[in-house]
């Protein structure tokens, strides 16, 4: 059994979505599947039109991935802010996040590659101000309790997913994103 056995199971078992896009013609060149967590916020119900407009936009910023968009990565924490997808500290924990920025409030989405171009979304957490419409509490500094309770909380939901399979690994960006990125 392979790590996308599992993932095939943990779809079929609705544990995972494999997002698409929503205009159906639009292409599918990289793979991204989601959790329950995700998939309600990005697909609803929505308690309020502040949320749904919100939501609306995270689930565009994740398909920028699924679409093959340029997108900006960062292996490096220094250079992580300017990015759209950036690998946590520390690095061999293999945690990314994805960046929803805009319209406020700043959006991040926690998860891991399980292989070049294959993303697994786990989480969802505001970046500086707290979200009522969000159980998770806000992130924060970069070296907050609350970004490593984060990273530990994704690892945790991971293993509960894919034990015994590790994220993947790599060394330079191109291991994870084959096409169409911009280093940050």
């Amino acid at each position: 059994m392979s790590i996308r056995d599992v993932i095939r199971a943990r779809v079929e078992e609705g544990r995972l979505l494999h997002l698409r896009p929503v205009m159906a013609d639009d292409p599918v060149k990289r793979h991204m599947f989601i959790t329950e967590e995700i998939r309600t916020l990005i697909m609803g119900p929505w308690t309020n039109k502040q949320m749904q407009m919100r939501c609306g936009y995270l689930r565009g910023n994740l398909e920028s991935f699924v679409k093959g968009q340029i997108v900006s990565v960062s292996l490096t924490i220094d250079k992580k802010d300017e990015a759209y997808l950036g690998r946590l500290q520390p690095p061999e924990d293999e945690t990314w996040d994805i960046r929803s920025r805009k319209p406020r409030p700043g959006l991040r989405v926690l998860g891991r590659f399980s292989e070049p171009d294959h993303f697994i979304a786990i989480l969802c957490c505001p970046r500086s101000i707290a979200v009522d419409w969000l159980t998770r509490p806000s992130l924060g500094d970069g070296d907050s309790e609350e970004w490593r309770d984060a990273i530990q909380q994704c690892k945790a939901a991971w293993r509960q997913l894919f034990e015994p399979y590790e994220p993947y690994s790599g060394g330079n960006i191109s291991d994870y994103i084959t096409t169409d990125y911009v280093p940050a």
